[in-house]
């Protein structure tokens, strides 16, 4: 084990365990814990929304696709910024309003409010899908945490894993949704430095042999504009993109701004963030392409292979916690909603009584707890890329929240009867989607048919709602 690797882990550590010491004693109540109240600077949760997107998929994962596949997934990144930005533009200001006036620190709780939905269905299809898919993107980050472990301190990737799991839920148990948001603009600002100074340094070591010119650029990135060509642009910016609707995970950090006025300056700090670390990871994955002369075996080891070259073990292992920022963003987000809905809208309706505040916090704590153990169930038997189930948990999300969230926020004349089939459809296609051996991602032509059912269901059902 390098003992400048572990140096570096630990002074990492000890800095973001610090951050949540500082704001246990802020989270007195449920309210407190989710959501910190509605009290979270507009800056700094425009950094936690966009470090809560991009996981180690942003280390490993893209830039991994990049190097194994070439520059014309880049379109994959123009697809993300494009719809952040409409995500910060149309999504945040309403849903940052909405909910407050609906008294929703959930997203379940504002469907069912909003549709006045007094059946329950909407509300526990939330909560289970949410579930679900959240599952794997958690079960994503450990495996990406559990290889690092295993790649740089040369231990098994279970105790990786576990170490990751204890971090992680140390984290969100002592501080909250505040330490989060805190922690993620922190980790945010870390990892934009961290993943930049890669390819500045790859490139200088390159020298002279990398090889690089406008028109080369431009044929790797549009081939050619063959109807094929820009029909597979279009999958791949839309395939990723509208899952930015449909993520619980990045829209709690929007639900949480404390003044809703100041959200279009959130938007242009967060896409700024989105675009420089983006364009970092694109360029790692290409500059991969000439850097190991002898290809990598497992391609989403680029990244850390290059670190590991590049610097002393000293400061490589600083820039290898930019993976564990990443990671930890996502995970420490994705847990937090998921446990909301969970304590919020499932175990707190079926005890149907009011509960303490301390009863209350030790319910989504317990929440905390139980998570990542189901995760680590699906890490552990998992074959699969991190960059597949990553694919598989954001569509699936996307499936079953997106058309929902619009509609909820844009459409007044939908009702209940159209969010739950809509619902319903998306999530469950998420889910069977793998299985049915499609060859493009299912999220634009799902969210397509979702949008369609909401419209089609409601207006059929329009006069029962009247009755």
């Amino acid at each position: 084990m390098n003992s400048y690797y572990l140096i570096s882990f630990i002074a990492y550590f000890a800095f973001f365990f610090g951050v949540s010491l500082y704001f246990y004693r802020k989270n007195r109540n449920a309210g407190a814990f989710i959501l910190a109240n509605r009290s979270v600077s507009y800056w700094v949760a425009a950094i936690a929304a966009q470090a809560s997107d991009m996981s180690d998929w942003l280390f490993m994962g893209y830039p991994g696709l990049i190097y194994g596949c070439g520059l014309f997934y880049g379109w994959v990144a123009v697809g993300l910024v494009v719809f952040m930005f409409l995500n910060w533009h149309f999504i945040a200001p309403r849903l940052r309003i909405e909910t407050e006036k609906y008294h929703s620190v959930t997203l379940a709780s504002f469907f069912e409010r909003r549709f006045e939905d007094s059946s329950g269905l909407l509300r526990l299809m939330t909560v289970f899908f949410t579930l679900y898919f959240l599952s794997y993107y958690i079960a994503a980050g450990l495996i990406g945490l559990g290889r690092l472990f295993q790649s740089t301190f040369g231990i098994s990737y279970d105790y990786g894993v576990a170490i990751s799991i204890l971090i992680v839920v140390i984290n969100i148990l002592v501080g909250g949704f505040v330490a989060v948001a805190w922690g993620d603009m922190f980790r945010g600002l870390f990892l934009v430095v961290m993943i930049c100074i890669v390819p500045l340094f790859a490139w200088m070591h390159l020298g002279t042999s990398s090889t690089f010119s406008l028109s080369w650029l431009t044929t790797q990135v549009v081939p050619d504009f063959s109807y094929a060509t820009l029909s597979q642009i279009l999958i791949l910016s839309t395939g990723w993109g509208l899952g930015y609707f449909g993520s619980p995970h990045i829209l709690i950090n929007f639900m949480g701004i404390k003044e809703p006025e100041k959200i279009n300056q959130a938007k242009y700090i967060g896409i700024t963030w989105q675009i420089i670390v983006l364009t970092a990871a694109t360029i790692i994955g290409w500059l991969g392409t000439q850097f190991f002369a002898t290809p990598l075996a497992n391609r989403e080891l680029v990244y850390i292979e290059m670190v590991k070259e590049l610097f002393h073990p000293l400061f490589a292992g600083l820039v290898l916690c930019a993976i564990v920022a990443a990671t930890m963003s996502v995970m420490t987000a994705q847990i937090l909603a998921t446990a909301s809905n969970i304590s919020e809208d499932f175990i707190k309706r079926i005890i149907k009584r009011p509960l303490s505040a301390n009863a209350s916090l030790f319910i989504i704590r317990a929440c905390v707890v139980f998570l990542p153990l189901i995760a680590y169930v699906i890490a552990r038997n998992s074959t699969s890329t991190i960059n597949d189930l990553v694919t598989y948990a954001w569509s699936g999300l996307g499936l079953a929240f997106a058309p929902t969230v619009i509609s909820a926020l844009y459409l007044k004349k939908v009702n209940q009867y159209g969010a739950i089939c809509a619902m319903l459809f998306g999530g469950a296609f998420g889910i069977v989607w793998p299985h049915l051996q499609l060859n493009i991602m299912p999220l634009a032509p799902g969210f397509v048919v979702g949008l369609a059912l909401i419209f089609i269901v409601s207006f059929f059902t329009s006069s029962r709602r009247a009755a």
